[in-house]
Formats: C-alpha cells, sequence, structure tokens
C-alpha cells in the first residue's frame, strides 16, 4: 500500500474514525460553527455503531467481493502456479485433520489452494507471506508451509516466498521467484475481499492473474444480523482498510 493507503489506516478503524470526527466537532465548536459542531458530535458515535453491526460488515464485504469476477473453483483452468497468499489461514489444529474439503474450512485460503493443487491445476503452490506479529522469529510462508502438509501436499510441491510485508510485496517478490522459474500464468488465492487489490497488484507486476477466491463467511450466519458486536466491529475495521487500500491502488494505476 502506498504512504497514502497507509496514512489512511488509522482512520479507517471505525473506532479511529468516531474520534476523528469528535475532533472535528471540537474544531468546529472553536469556530462556533455550532450547527456542525453538534452534527459532528452525534454522527461520531454513530459511525462506530454501524460498523459493529454484522448486516453492515457483510454488506460491505459483499461490495469489496463484487470489484473482482472470481472464477469458480470448479471452473478454474491449468496455470503454471497457484499462489496462497498469507492471512486468515485459522488455527493449526483445524489441517490436523487432513481434510482440506472439511466444511468448517470453506473460507481458508490454504484449503483452497490445496483442493487446487490436487486437482492438478498447477504442479506446485507458492505460498507468499513475510514476518508477523504472530510468526515470531519465522515467516507466514513457513507457517503455511507447515500447515499445509496437513493436507498431504508434499515439500516438494512447495515454493515459499517469505519477506512480504504487504500486497505489493506480495507481487513484485513473488513475480521475481516466478521469472526465475518460467511462471507466467498465476491461479491466485486469497479472501474474496481481498481478491481485487490482490489482483490488481499481480497483475500489475506483470502475472496473467486467474483469480479464485474462498467462499465467503458471512457474520449473519452467526449472529444477529442487526445486534452490534465487537466482532463485527473489528472485521469492519478489516474491511474499511482494504477498501481505502483498494482505492488508492485503483488511483495508482491512472498515473
Amino acid at each position: 500500500m502506498s504512504g497514502l493507503g497507509e496514512l489512511l489506516r488509522w482512520p479507517a478503524e471505525p473506532l479511529h474514525g468516531s474520534l476523528c470526527l469528535a475532533a472535528l466537532a471540537l474544531l468546529a465548536a472553536a469556530l462556533r460553527w455550532r450547527r456542525s459542531a453538534w452534527a459532528l458530535l452525534l454522527i461520531a458515535p454513530l459511525w462506530s455503531l454501524w460498523w459493529s453491526l454484522p448486516a453492515a460488515a457483510d454488506g460491505l464485504a459483499a461490495l469489496l467481493a463484487r470489484g473482482y469476477p472470481s472464477a469458480s473453483e470448479t471452473l478454474a483452468r491449468r496455470a503454471d502456479a497457484i499462489v496462497v497468499l498469507g492471512g486468515d489461514i485459522g488455527r493449526a489444529d483445524q489441517y490436523a485433520q487432513g481434510d482440506a474439503g472439511a466444511s468448517d474450512l470453506a473460507g481458508n485460503r490454504l484449503a483452497l489452494g490445496a483442493r487446487l493443487w490436487r486437482r492438478g491445476l498447477a504442479p506446485q503452490l507458492l505460498l507468499s507471506g513475510g514476518p508477523t506479529a504472530h510468526t515470531p522469529g519465522g515467516s507466514e510462508a513457513q507457517r503455511m508451509a507447515d500447515s499445509i502438509r496437513g493436507f498431504g501436499v508434499p515439500a516438494s510441491a512447495l515454493v515459499l516466498e517469505s519477506h512480504s510485508r504487504n500486497t505489493a510485496d506480495n507481487a513484485r517478490l513473488s513475480r521475481a521467484i516466478g521469472e526465475g522459474r518460467g511462471w507466467n500464468s498465476i491461479i491466485l488465492v486469497t479472501s474474496p475481499e481481498h481478491m481485487p487489490r490482490a489482483a490488481l497488484a499481480f497483475e500489475r507486476a506483470g502475472w496473467r492473474v486467474q483469480g479464485v477466491a474462498t467462499a465467503a463467511t458471512p457474520l449473519g450466519d452467526a449472529l444477529p444480523p442487526w445486534q452490534p458486536s465487537p466482532r463485527a466491529l473489528r472485521r469492519s475495521g478489516r474491511f474499511l482498510k482494504e477498501a481505502a487500500g483498494l482505492c488508492i491502488a485503483r488511483l495508482d494505476t491512472l498515473h
């Protein structure tokens, strides 16, 4: 994400956005813009309240997913490699059962990558993800490699990209690996909300991209859609950051 995109990450969090609105209300009051001040003061808590609703989080997720027409898993075509991006890979115990087709793994990126590989759609899986706070002393790619072997994918089928810290890095560093191996076409695996920005980044890096997103996992299936939830608030924050990043990425393509 560009510098402007990183700058937008903080206010994209609903609670941070409410704080920004409250600060603007204080500024408006200092300037004696009383009506504006009261309006901003009213909107500030409502902003976070709205994004704490599962229905709001699910609506934003669906809107983001419509930004890229992902191919159906069953209609995916052969490619030089399958690229699975880090993030949202779940708990380690999910892989112990060895069943990539389990219903509770419908939204799991590694399970989807393993299923595509088992169908023979590409000879190798490239796992892309660098160091994070959740992988002390290692990388997301290494954690993914350790996990996906639980689905029967051998180490010989895996290629690791362990240095990326964002989506642009995923695309650039994966492309460098692919060029060295003669790869040009990929099946890109990530979440439906992330797919529009990820596909754009990989296409700009020079890949021929066929995006196959994981299944959507609406919160409304597990929570009352109009009841505020901390889980929905966290998910909304993630999706608002994604929306900001996508806007910046599309603006970058105009330069």
